[in-house]
């Protein structure tokens, strides 16, 4: 696989072809080492001239400062080497090929005076400042929000992380049952050649080897033992969820740690180890065991249903409700009471959040 290419690395490579002078080299590839992992220049220009050698005299001026910058700004992607988020958005616009000339004002008028409006969704007030149409406003807002508030992300992709499923769930005989993958269990064997050496060694020779020898066999063991235990625990998770295996998150119920660890006779230590970074194929999809376990919450009929169980319903509440009148918290809240769920708005709003997902007045359309 071929090596990543840091934003740094990407950015002093380009900066080679062009042709500088050694001082106006130094302050570009100065600028380029202070730009964090979001590619801005989060730090003044001014400060930069404290970390600067002593050696290197004349200090320079912000004109000077400002001239590296504009070439740094100008390398690789649009945006790297802005100093705020209106800054990076402008760059980006002004190199946007193909864009109309009204477009692209009204675009970077709405980034440079109107960027608290367009963050709050507001419209109205937008189409006020601006003296334009709706049409006019939808494509710029549309343009705007196209863009990539944080290009140096791009560079610091890592390369995909693949799960290795440790068991398989699937339905046999209108049963759901647990099959061990067990291609992802490490295959620990002892050596033929060392057990061999083993058998042949005199008596007065065996202490120092059969010590290495019971290590060995408790490690096969201990690995053996680890990966019954995984198979244990993933049985007893879905003994207890069966309900999400049939209809989904919505019935995912409240599980604890400790009720599996008291069923299996293990010590709960022992479960939370099993579960950590621990993935089952479902056909739902894959999950991490820690998926299936989460806390209770009382309704008002005396039950409970788990937590997640309320984060899928409100994720489904807002999928159905209308783009052009959103559901609130409080609304969301007033939902679930419908539901036999009475959770306070804060608690609401957290569980949203959760899920990632933006307050009402964010996600209304107009």
């Amino acid at each position: 696989a071929s090596a990543p290419v840091s934003m740094r690395e990407k950015l002093s490579l380009e900066l080679g072809s062009y042709r500088l002078g050694a001082r106006d080299r130094l302050l570009a590839e100065f600028i380029i080492d202070s730009l964090d992992e979001d590619g801005y220049l989060r730090t003044p220009t001014a400060s930069l001239c404290d970390d600067l050698s002593p050696d290197f005299s004349p200090p320079p001026d912000g004109a000077e400062w400002l001239t590296a910058l504009r070439l740094v700004q100008q390398l690789d992607a649009p945006g790297l080497g802005a100093r705020d988020l209106q800054e990076c958005l402008a760059l980006q616009l002004e190199a946007a090929p193909g864009l109309s000339a009204s477009l692209r004002a009204l675009a970077l008028r709405i980034v440079r005076e109107q960027i608290d409006r367009l963050a709050k969704n507001d419209s109205a007030g937008l189409r006020r400042a601006l003296n334009c149409s709706d049409d006019e406003l939808r494509d710029a807002c549309a343009l705007i929000r196209g863009l990539d508030p944080k290009p140096g992300r791009r560079y610091d992709a890592q390369a995909p992380v693949y799960v290795v499923p440790d068991v398989f769930v699937d339905k046999w005989r209108s049963r759901w049952r647990v099959v061990p993958n067990r291609s992802a269990m490490p295959q620990a064997r002892l050596h033929q050649v060392y057990a061999d050496l083993f058998r042949r060694a005199r008596l007065d020779d065996r202490s120092p080897m059969a010590q290495e020898l019971q290590e060995a066999r408790w490690l096969v063991r201990n690995v053996e033992q680890r990966y019954t235990t995984i198979q244990r625990v993933a049985e007893a998770i879905v003994k207890r969820q069966q309900t999400f295996f049939e209809y989904g998150e919505v019935a995912l119920r409240p599980l604890m740690l400790k009720e599996v660890a008291d069923d299996l006779d293990m010590h709960e230590s022992t479960v939370s180890r099993a579960t950590v970074s621990k993935y089952m194929v479902t056909p739902r999809g894959v999950f991490e065991f820690r998926h299936f376990f989460s806390r209770e919450l009382p309704t008002d009929s005396g039950g409970t249903c788990s937590a997640a169980a309320v984060r899928a319903l409100i994720k489904e509440l807002i999928e159905a409700e209308d783009p052009a009148m959103p559901l609130s918290d409080v609304a969301l809240a007033q939902q679930l009471a419908n539901n036999g769920i009475v959770l306070a708005r804060r608690t609401v709003s957290k569980y949203r959040g959760q899920l990632r997902l933006p307050p009402a007045e964010l996600r209304r359309e107009h």
